[in-house]
């Protein structure tokens, strides 16, 4: 049996003493959809960095394939698109393709010139994000949705085996969000990519993911959508507190 992409074990973290972590322990199998959802301050955002080594935790252990996160080498098998992607300064003169490359620099090598193989995978990745006509142009003169696919191929650039997407959504009009959405959900059941998709929009992921990790600076649950939210609506006070409306429900569910 495979090993998980991720696997998280009793997880603590603290920022200058306060504690924004408390024993998380998940794990994340190959082909899963999976979205985290919490109130802001929950420690979403934390959480990610962690898996992405970008932050130490305090206590527990992380492995990545297998493999404890101190020992692990292979980053290029991890895609991250980071929270206000899009909203990034672009006024820099830098084409499409040019951005889309960058995101295979990690696995070509900082100061190696891109060979063909290079080459083949960053275009790969622009037919993947449908963005191969904008190659030619400059950043700065795309849309909010246009730059968002761009930012996506970025990180498809190194051929990952998971996607890691931190609220990619925001600034993005809701026409694109609806053709992202629909664009990840290809990714992952025709390309096989496993996506770990962190998100405050809790009815687009318990629509949208195969499975949910509820987390308040703790574990709250983890399950499909239907039996977090179907069988245990308490479950959203817990998370939200008292300002979750009655009413929700969700959709297609």
């Amino acid at each position: 049996m495979a090993e998980p992409v991720i696997e998280l074990d009793d997880i603590s973290f603290k920022y200058n003493g306060e504690p924004a972590l408390s024993g998380i322990s998940f794990t994340v199998e190959a082909g899963e959809y999976d979205g985290i959802i919490g109130p802001n301050g929950s420690g979403k955002t934390t959480l990610l960095r962690i898996i992405l080594g970008l932050l130490t935790p305090s206590s527990g252990r992380v492995r990545l394939f297998g493999k404890n996160i101190r020992e692990f080498q292979d980053w290029p098998r991890i895609g991250y698109l980071p929270q206000r992607a899009t909203q990034a300064d672009v006024r820099f003169p830098v084409t499409v393709s040019e951005v889309v490359g960058q995101g295979r620099i990690a696995k070509a090598g900082l100061f190696r010139r891109f060979t063909a193989s290079d080459a083949a995978a960053i275009q790969r990745a622009m037919e993947l994000a449908d963005i191969l006509p904008l190659k030619d142009r400059v950043i700065a003169d795309l849309s909010g949705g246009e730059r968002q696919r761009v930012f996506i191929a970025r990180a498809l650039a190194s051929e990952p085996d998971v996607l890691l997407l931190d609220e990619p959504v925001t600034g993005v009009d809701v026409a694109s969000q609806g053709k992202f959405y629909r664009f990840l959900k290809k990714l992952n059941t025709e390309h096989g990519l496993t996506i770990l998709f962190v998100s405050h929009d809790i009815e687009v992921l318990a629509h949208e993911a195969t499975r949910l990790i509820c987390i308040n600076r703790r574990l709250v649950c983890a399950g499909p959508a239907s039996l977090v939210f179907g069988e245990n609506r308490n479950l959203l006070k817990e998370l939200y507190g008292e300002n979750v409306g009655a009413d929700f429900r969700i959709r297609g569910g």
